[in-house]
């Protein structure tokens, strides 16, 4: 399969990369800076001269924008949701919106969102919301794509690489989480959102993505 990966250079982003090519498909590697292509997925033009560069492909994962404002209520206003809406939602939507018509038949966009969506916490109202605004998008957009055409999610928990912020959550290996995305790479379900989380502390332990 040929596979854009967008937000290569990241935690999660490097193993995938590594997982994939070792399993014979041939990987666009992307970012705002370098990598095969460069993109700022913030710009629907940008985004849309990018998919007509690349030629033909069979999949985007979407791992790049987790950027968001982390911090309590009180402190939070239009600017602070700004960029989470940009970035990891805006960016993700359009990246959907533009690539749905370039993407080969049976094609399958991937896209992130995380934990807290579904396990609030008292800094998280921001992040929260942005990450549930991308699992309803991809459940609503997968009855509306065409051509056999598949969008599902991926929910992480906290990754191991990343700041251990969110106390009481189990991290999660960011190898096993690579590992995760591929398997999801390859499932004929659509609209579905894949909660690849260790949370033991919470009872809620989803095996199925991480073994």
């Amino acid at each position: 399969m040929r596979i854009i990966v967008l937000g290569y250079k990241g935690n999660v982003g490097r193993p995938l990369v590594d997982v994939l090519q070792k399993s014979g498909h041939e990987v666009l590697r992307v970012s705002r800076s370098d990598g095969d292509y460069q993109l700022d997925y913030t710009d629907s033009d940008a985004i849309e001269a990018f998919y007509k560069r690349i030629g033909q492909f069979d999949a985007v994962i979407l791992v790049a924008g987790q950027d968001g404002y982390f911090g309590p209520m009180e402190s939070i206003g239009k600017d602070e949701f700004a960029i989470g809406f940009d970035k990891k939602m805006m960016g993700q939507f359009n990246m959907v919106l533009i690539g749905q018509k370039y993407i080969n038949q049976g094609g399958h966009f991937i896209l992130t969102s995380g934990i807290l969506s579904d396990v609030p916490n008292p800094n998280s109202l921001v992040l929260g919301t942005v990450n549930a605004a991308v699992n309803a998008f991809a459940k609503h957009a997968s009855t509306m794509l065409e051509r056999d055409i598949k969008i599902n999610v991926i929910s992480p928990g906290v990754v191991t690489t990343a700041p251990d912020t969110i106390i009481g959550h189990a991290s999660v290996n960011s190898t096993q989480l690579a590992k995760a995305y591929e398997k999801v790479l390859h499932s004929h379900e659509s609209g579905k959102v894949y909660k690849a989380w260790n949370l033991k502390a919470e009872g809620v332990l989803y095996r199925d993505l991480l073994d």
